[in-house]
Formats: structure tokens, sequence, C-alpha cells
């Protein structure tokens, strides 16, 4: 696909304005939700990291960029369910990479993107035929809403659940009439811990009321719904160029 120049350089850097476009997502979406930070008492503001010392700071993890969406409802900006990707991933205690942080102390909260669209997240809210999917990623979110379909994110797949509830945001837009589509990445179903996870979440949202679908995506190359979205997109492109030709 096409990657075009951002139009808010001093905002997001070019490289990651275009791997947000290399997942699908529309420039609107990415203007108002992403933005690249330089300055590690930023991150450690926007994370809550670090802020006993006044001497460490995040070094570690700019430049990066940071994604937050909004309250769906009321619409005002929030840092619950922010994201992060620095451009050099830190190991955690565990030693794997962290490829995406989250904020430190902060209940885990589903990500709410800001489409542009007044009043968008609470029309969907009001009405319970409109389906939700629901997947595990920014940009994921991104490329679905970009394409016009509701999409949450989610910072893993059991993280919409707390004390063996649904985040209060989710549970919001559940309930009778409202059918949700579960997609998350196509090797789900060779991981037990996951796939139990999806099992709980299913359960608890049919528990509302709502109807529960899983969408399983049929290429391990295209990993999430992003990846699968931006090559449909691409070869439409490639077909109209041809027919054009």
């Amino acid at each position: 696909m096409t990657v075009s120049t951002p139009q808010t350089v001093d905002t997001i850097a070019s490289h990651h304005w275009e791997e947000w476009q290399l997942s699908s997502v529309s420039a609107k979406i990415i203007q108002r939700n992403v933005r690249t930070l330089y300055d590690s008492r930023e991150v450690d503001k926007v994370l809550n990291r670090n802020t006993k010392s006044r001497q460490k700071h995040s070094d570690h993890l700019v430049p990066c960029w940071m994604v937050a969406g909004v309250n769906p409802l009321t619409g005002e900006n929030t840092l619950e369910g922010v994201q992060a990707k620095p451009d050099v991933s830190p190991l955690g205690k565990d030693g794997k990479v962290n490829k995406y942080l989250g904020a430190v102390g902060y209940g885990a909260s589903p990500l709410f993107l800001d489409t542009g669209v007044e009043y968008c997240w609470q029309q969907i809210l009001a009405d319970k035929s409109i389906p939700i999917i629901i997947t595990e990623g920014a940009k994921k979110a991104g490329a679905g809403l970009t394409i016009g379909l509701p999409t949450i994110s989610i910072p893993g797949v059991s993280t919409c659940r707390k004390m063996g509830r649904l985040h209060s945001w989710i549970e919001a837009f559940a309930g009778f009439g409202r059918t949700f589509y579960l997609c998350f990445d196509a090797d789900i179903l060779h991981k037990r811990p996951v796939q139990q996870s999806l099992i709980n979440i299913a359960r608890d949202l049919s528990a509302t009321g709502s109807k529960v679908m899983v969408i399983k995506l049929p290429s391990i190359e295209l990993k999430g719904m992003d990846d699968f979205i931006a090559a449909r997109v691409s070869a439409s492109q490639s077909l109209l160029t041809r027919g054009l030709a």
C-alpha cells in the first residue's frame, strides 16, 4: 500500500507514521491518537513510571510512539488504556522482550481510539444492534475502525476482566442485542493458556446476554487483523491499478 507523509511531523516521527499506515490505519486516526515521545520524563508521566525518583528516568524507552484514546462513555481524552512502543524494546524481569508497554500501577483498561467522529462511541453504546470487535493491540483496533468496524483493543486476551468481572467500559457496551466478535492473532489455537482466556471472556460476555462469535484468521503469516486488512487493501489497490492500466 502507499505510505503518505504525515501532516503533523512535529508530533509524530515519520517512521512511526509509516509503521501505523503499514497496518492500514487512516491518517485521521493516527493524527488523533498517536504521537512520538522523545523526553524520558514525559514517558515517565504517561506510563506512571519512576515517579518517586528524580534521578531515574526512562531514557532507554525513547524515542517511542504513544497511543491513547478516549473515555467511551464521555468522549473525553484519557490515558486509561495507554500503550507505548519504544524503538528499542526493553527486556522484562523474566528476560522476555517487552514490545509494548502499558501504564504502571493502573488497572489494565481497554483502549477506545478517537475516530474523529463526534459522539461515535456514545452512539455505538446506545445502539445494541451494532456489532463490536475486540482485539489485542492498538494498531489492530485502528485498522478495524479505518474500514468502519467498531473495534476495541484490550492489552492481553485476559485483561478486559478484573477480579473475575468484565471491565466496566466493556460491560457498559454489553447486553441483549449486542454481538461481540473476538479477533485475536492467527496462532491463538496453538496456545492453550490463551484459548482458556478467550473462553473466559466469551463466557463473561455471554452472561450479559450478548452474542459472542470468534473470528479465526485464515493465515499464520498474516498474524493479526491489521495484517489481514492491510493485505486485502493492498490486493484491492493492485487490482484497481491493473484495471486502470
